[in-house]
């Protein structure tokens, strides 16, 4: 495992150019494909590419810039749903959800309550400061989804402008 990818002889304040990096997709393993697309086009998400491989179908989805790959497999149909604990077994190691931004939490709750998506027990929760305020579903194989309103991180909901889209980025060290 690479612990520091700066060398010891580089000096401090040095400017190294850094690869760009930004999310590309997540990929997720479900059940019953026809199942998982209905709740995930129910989000927004749009199908754009499908194939078949290897006794597996996969499916790309697009929300903007965010990318879902659902693979698919004959022998998942019969299991049963995940069972991660609501805050998602943060202690245990692994992926624990989606997040997905949102400039209205309530109204979000609200639709995801209309189509049946969420029902009335589920709670905003929110920081004591009141800067992230949230709201978490369960996929069809349990997999939780978060939807935040946030003024924290707000580069995280921003698309890059066509100035910061170059292959490198320059970093200063230190």
């Amino acid at each position: 495992m690479i612990q520091n990818p700066l060398s010891a002889e580089q000096s401090e304040g040095e400017i190294l150019n850094l690869p760009r990096y930004r999310p590309h997709h997540t990929a997720i393993s479900v059940r019953d494909l026809a199942t998982s697309l209905s709740f995930y086009t129910g989000l927004g998400f749009e199908e754009i590419n499908r194939a078949e491989f290897d006794g597996a179908t996969l499916v790309h989805l697009q929300l903007e810039e965010y990318a879902l790959e659902l693979f698919a497999y004959e022998k998942n149909r019969q299991l049963p749903p995940l069972t991660p604990g609501f805050g998602n077994d943060l202690d245990v190691l692994g992926i624990k959800h989606l997040a997905l931004a949102t400039d209205d939490i309530q109204g979000t709750l609200a639709d995801l309550c209309s189509r049946g998506l969420a029902d009335e027990s589920i709670e905003i929760g929110a920081l004591p400061d009141g800067k992230a305020q949230w709201v978490f579903i369960q996929d069809p194989d349990g997999l939780w989804v978060e939807f935040i309103q946030e003024d924290r991180f707000s580069i995280y909901s921003q698309p890059w402008s066509d100035s910061n889209r170059s292959s490198s980025q320059a970093v200063r060290k230190g």
